[in-house]
């Protein structure tokens, strides 16, 4: 709570804070906010920077907490940013680059069990948690992988300070793909760069937007679909990306809308996902010129850009994708929020 006198001189001098967010391919994101007046928007700054100043010494100060079900929209954001961040920065810590190519097939393997008409399997870490589908043979290069992700799950738990509660398997598998890319991205930039720290400073100051969405629920349920070997005939893995979470008649015709995983984003998952990437996509292209042949063209010359902006961003849409509700995930949306405490100094 603010001292009485601010309260007043608030209440008399109203200020309208209207946060607008964008992400648009290639751009980062920008926060804009209009103030009745250049002395309001003074005045609620000094408000802002004042605020984190105040040292409370009566002993007599109470402390209140806002209870999760009402906690405004600006705590419930620091507090997933907050538990986000700690996240990654475990992930960080425990996958390396070369560990991308198998986060992300983690993820496809995953994802590729939902059934979109009985609604079973899909993105709900049953992968982990449910030892039929962990042994499948298709599943077998994952044991690396898994054995990470729960390292890391450990780690993020055992950090909780602020009783935001265990992270769920399945955002640990979204997350580590996520890191693990990101971290191939940056290592790709600066190789590419005349310099390190020329690279390191296109890496940094320059990345590509990626929006991160947290809840999801575990269940150790397996879904009924099997996700093709590495080495499958490029005709099996595209019919397999096209029915993936498609609903029926998808992409029939030009007025239908495509499936969710046609063949630009199947395309980018999967040969994201291999552990050569680059022969992945000539094979691709060499079984099914007419379909991949211009595809990988566009993103041959995206990823020898500086920014590789339409590769990467294509890229986090069509993993977020796979990672969402379209693939049977399930969010809880009080996931990682906890009660705020408040002091009141107001005496």
């Amino acid at each position: 709570r603010l001292l009485p006198s601010w309260n007043k001189m608030l209440a008399s001098r109203p200020t309208a804070a209207r946060p607008a967010m964008q992400a648009r391919r290639g751009r980062a994101f920008s926060v804009n906010c209009k103030a009745s007046s250049r002395r309001d928007m003074l005045l609620a700054g000094g408000v802002a920077l004042a605020s984190p100043l105040i040292i409370i010494k009566d002993a007599s100060a109470k402390i209140t907490y806002v209870e999760v079900e009402n906690l405004s929209n600006f705590q419930r954001n620091d507090q997933r940013l907050e538990f986000r961040l700690r996240a990654e920065s475990v992930l960080k810590e425990i996958l390396t680059p070369e560990d991308a190519a198998s986060a992300v097939r983690l993820a496809l393997h995953e994802a590729g069990t939902f059934d979109i008409a009985s609604g079973k399997g899909g993105f709900d870490a049953s992968i982990i948690l449910n030892p039929d589908e962990a042994s499948l043979p298709e599943n077998a290069d994952l044991k690396d992988i898994i054995s990470k992700i729960k390292d890391a799950k450990a780690k993020i738990d055992a950090g909780d300070k602020a009783g935001a509660g265990p992270i769920s398997y399945a955002d640990t598998i979204y997350l580590a793909g996520k890191v693990a890319t990101q971290k191939r991205w940056r290592e790709i930039k600066i190789s590419r760069a005349e310099t390190t720290s020329g690279g390191e400073v296109i890496a940094t100051r320059f990345p590509n937007p990626w929006d991160v969405s947290l809840g999801r629920i575990d269940s150790p349920e397996g879904g009924p679909k099997r996700v093709p070997a590495a080495g499958a005939d490029v005709e099996e893995i595209r019919a397999f990306l096209l029915a993936l979470a498609a609903k029926p008649g998808a992409g029939a015709n030009p007025l239908t809308p495509k499936a969710p995983f046609w063949e630009k984003p199947g395309y980018i998952l999967w040969t994201a996902s291999a552990s050569d990437a680059e022969a992945e996509e000539a094979r691709f292209a060499a079984a099914l010129p007419a379909v991949y042949g211009g595809i990988k063209r566009e993103y041959d010359i995206s990823k020898k850009s500086v920014t590789r902006t339409n590769y990467e961003v294509d890229f986090s849409e069509a993993y977020n994708k796979l990672c969402s509700k379209v693939c049977g995930a399930k969010f809880n949306p009080k996931a990682y929020l906890y009660r705020a405490a408040v002091t009141d100094i107001s005496g």
